[in-house]
């Protein structure tokens, strides 16, 4: 009897997870480049636009800030003055959720920044969205030195923001995400690990620039179908033997997310010295490019082998890095569009896909399992299978499961 009722919690315990989608759902989320310089990245994008765009009520959009709030003149209107995300950007009309990204400017924040975060969470919630908080990501890398590389300082660091914020606003869900651990041995994901009661989703960045052996890569080549695959579970040569998925995903039973991904299509090189721009070879061409990355995430083997895989979120933006203009963006341009539109449309046709609601949420107490399971942005929606009528679904199935094993 005590073993059936053990079994019938742990089963229920699945479906604990903080904003996770019903079972078999996967987000479609986006990071779109608000900023109104346009001279050398994107800019200009609202996530309004990124809907009527794609054609579908995007899941959730991702903004970020620093801790504490640093005001970036660069980077308005996508910010505010006082360097806090502005959330008019978000002005599409759903309710979608927010997926909160906080690079800390060091690992000793005063207690009083970290308040106001919780704050701010807390009355984002309050007008109807849901928030994810992705702290401190990619501290596995170097390139945020502010907070990378200091795994004991690291864990004091969340767990003190997670105790604050969750008192606070006990609703956000905390995010981990690393880098993907590349074929170097210093990128390891271990050291940084919280521990499992501070952390409800976990996940990694991951991006298409071309084979590991092409590095500094120059070269528009197309992904293999298996690339993303074999990042998530540590497959030589592209990654390290680190199992991400296993380590943290399954056996923690979090749910999965790809924090930030996309296929860099480089469109030209640039001479620092010289400041001469020149074109690069686009190779199959950036449509077909675009395609055989987001094939890698959208296939039915990768849904198949990583049920906890829930949300992932699309880098659209254009940017210079590595002396290379590379455009991430698979939305922007017509081809590239109508490729990543239709492959959406034909995982949202096999019921896979979790889109926002076309009216703004009433209630800060909305989970992200209530988000509609297919219906195209110009389109009246009607929220289908939400968490709690699978809840109900799975209890009758534990509860026959117990009086079977009974009789």
């Amino acid at each position: 009897m005590r073993f059936v009722l053990a079994v019938a919690a742990s089963a229920l315990c699945v479906l604990a997870a903080k904003l996770e989608p019903a079972d078999g759902k996967v987000v479609f989320g986006v990071w779109f480049d608000g900023t109104a310089d346009t001279s050398i990245y994107s800019g200009n994008d609202t996530a309004a636009k990124v809907n009527d765009r794609l054609g579908f009520n995007v899941g959730s959009f991702q903004m970020w800030q620093s801790l504490p709030l640093e005001h970036k003149p660069e980077m308005a209107p996508l910010q505010n003055d006082d360097g806090s995300i502005n959330m008019d950007m978000l002005n599409e009309g759903t309710d979608a959720s927010l997926f909160l990204t906080v690079y800390p400017k060091s690992l000793a924040v005063n207690d009083s920044d970290i308040l106001a975060l919780a704050n701010q969470c807390a009355d984002i919630i309050k007008s109807g969205r849901n928030v994810f908080l992705r702290l401190a990501p990619e501290m596995n890398g170097d390139w945020f030195p502010a907070y990378s590389r200091q795994p004991a300082q690291y864990i004091a660091f969340w767990q003190k923001v997670h105790g604050v914020v969750t008192g606070v606003a006990p609703q956000v869900a905390f995010v981990w995400g690393p880098n993907y651990h590349g074929p170097s041995t210093q990128d390891t994901y271990d050291p940084y690990w919280p521990g499992a009661d501070y952390v409800d989703w976990v996940g990694i960045s991951l991006y298409w620039k071309g084979f590991a052996r092409d590095w500094p890569w120059a070269v528009n080549n197309l992904s293999p179908i298996n690339y993303t695959s074999d990042i998530i579970s540590g497959v030589l040569p592209e990654a390290a033997e680190d199992n991400f998925y296993a380590k943290f995903a399954e056996k923690y039973n979090k749910p999965f997310v790809i924090c930030e991904t996309a296929a860099g299509f480089i469109m030209s090189s640039y001479n620092p010295t010289t400041k001469v721009v020149s074109p690069v070879s686009p190779g199959p061409g950036r449509a077909e490019l675009q395609l055989s990355f987001w094939k890698s995430i959208f296939n039915d083997d990768v849904l198949r082998k990583y049920p906890r895989f829930k949300m992932v979120f699309a880098f659209e933006m254009y940017k210079r890095e590595d002396n290379m203009d590379r455009d991430f963006r698979a939305t922007t341009d017509p081809e590239s569009l109508k490729a990543i539109s239709g492959l959406l449309e034909t995982m949202d046709k096999k019921g896979v896909m979790a889109w926002a609601k076309s009216s703004a949420a009433t209630s800060a107490t909305s989970s992200a399992a209530d988000q509609v399971t297919t219906t195209k942005a110009v389109a009246s929606v009607s929220p289908t299978a939400s968490k709690s009528s699978g809840f109900k679904v799975q209890i009758a199935g534990i509860v026959g499961l117990v009086v079977s094993l009974l009789l």
